[in-house]
C-alpha cells in the first residue's frame, strides 16, 4: 500500500495526562519487515488527548512501525495507530 498518513491516540486511563505516551516519536516502513526506512521524526504533545495526525509524502510499505524516541517513562504505550492508504 501506499501510506501518506498516520494518526496515533494515547492512553486515556492513565489519569489524564499521557505520562506513558512518548513526546517524541520516528515512523520508519518496510517491504520484507526486516530492513527499514526513516519516515521521520514527529513530536507528540502527552496533553492532547484526540489523535495526533502526520502526514507525508506517499510510500509504498508493507510494514510500519513506529518508535518513541524520548518520554517522562522508560518504558510508552498507544490506544490507536491508524495508518491511511492513497486509493
Amino acid at each position: 500500500y501506499y501510506i501518506n498518513k498516520i494518526e496515533l491516540v494515547r492512553r486515556q486511563d492513565d489519569g489524564g495526562n499521557g505520562q506513558w505516551a512518548p513526546n517524541l516519536v520516528q515512523f520508519l516502513y518496510s517491504m520484507d519487515g526486516t530492513n527499514f526506512t526513516n519516515i521521520g521524526e514527529f513530536a507528540f504533545d502527552v496533553q492532547q488527548i484526540y489523535g495526533h495526525e502526520y502526514s507525508f509524502i506517499p510510500i509504498y510499505a508493507r510494514y510500519i512501525k513506529m518508535v518513541g524516541l524520548s518520554g517522562g517513562q522508560p518504558w510508552m504505550h498507544m490506544a490507536e495507530f491508524d495508518a491511511f492508504y492513497v486509493k
